[in-house]
């Protein structure tokens, strides 16, 4: 025998489910917006906060790595500012 599962039900499931594995962590902790400051880039944090910078030119970023390229190489950082990979 099937149950049926209302609305309400599913969505307050889906809610759960989502929170489970959103970021947890502070505005603090990610990179809210990235500024191309000459041949420097200038990352900040959702207060606004300079996190740190780099050399390069900005090619993207997400809240939680930055794209830097450098001389025709392809630098990734993660939000704390720490190489990742090179490429």
């Amino acid at each position: 025998m099937r149950k049926n599962i209302s609305k309400v039900a599913y969505f307050l499931i889906l809610l759960g489910v989502f929170f489970c594995f959103a970021p947890s962590g502070r505005s603090e902790d990610f990179i809210s917006s990235v500024k191309q400051d000459g041949k420097r880039v200038q990352v900040y944090n959702g207060n606004g906060v300079l996190l740190w910078s780099r050399e390069g030119q900005v090619v993207g970023y997400t809240s939680n790595s930055l794209s830097v390229m450098v001389n025709k190489k392809l630098f990734v950082y993660n939000n704390k500012g720490t190489l990742q990979y090179t490429r």
